[in-house]
């Protein structure tokens, strides 16, 4: 769980995904809870009273184990880690300013400078 309507995951499929609530479910739930529940009767969306919105999805290549959100230190932001089957450790860490963005470009672009990779394809 990343907040109350937002869920974080990875699949079977080598898939990370973020969902969200659709805006406004609570509101319905809350005005007339029996509403929701003909959607069981009539096996609309399986029977689930809403369908949740794809925020995003990211292919990771290997199978997902386990996912945390974290904190690196006291006066971090936020950030989510999974592991996969691999061995791999992950992280992925919401950019806010346009100075972090220009750092990863440059970065990236300085280590494959640096550090050629061993099957001659780019990272």
């Amino acid at each position: 769980m990343l907040d109350e309507d937002t869920v974080a995951g990875v699949d079977k499929f080598e898939n990370f995904f973020v969902n969200r609530l659709p805006v406004g479910c609570e509101d319905v739930a809350e005005d007339d809870p029996t509403a929701t529940k003909f959607n069981f009767e009539n096996g609309y969306l399986n029977g689930a009273a809403f369908k949740l919105d794809k925020v995003n999805q990211f292919f990771i290549g290997e199978v997902g184990t386990s996912i945390q959100k974290a904190k690196l230190s006291i006066s971090s932001q936020e950030l989510i880690i999974f592991g996969t089957t691999m061995g791999s450790i992950c992280a992925l860490i919401p950019l806010e300013t346009r100075q972090d963005v220009d750092f990863f470009i440059h970065l990236q672009m300085y280590l494959q400078i640096e550090c050629q990779p061993l099957g001659g394809r780019e990272h």
